[in-house]
């Protein structure tokens, strides 16, 4: 899977976002059955780079990951 698109896991986790060769690469966010997001930039299908990632709490990091 190559290009832009919605993935679902069973336990209520969501990346929308850019893949390619069926990992996380490029600009998406990921989001958390916990209410937790990060939203930012992704290499080999982790966060890596530039981006925000909000807390369960209410708080956030924004940075470098």
């Amino acid at each position: 899977m190559s290009g832009i698109a919605v993935c679902q896991w069973s336990d209520g986790t969501t990346y929308t976002g850019e893949w390619k060769a069926c990992k996380k690469e490029g600009q998406g966010t990921l989001q958390f059955p916990d209410g937790s997001m990060y939203k930012g930039s992704f290499k080999s299908d982790h966060p890596n780079g530039e981006g925000t990632k909000l807390f369960p709490d209410g708080s956030c990091y924004e940075g470098n990951f």
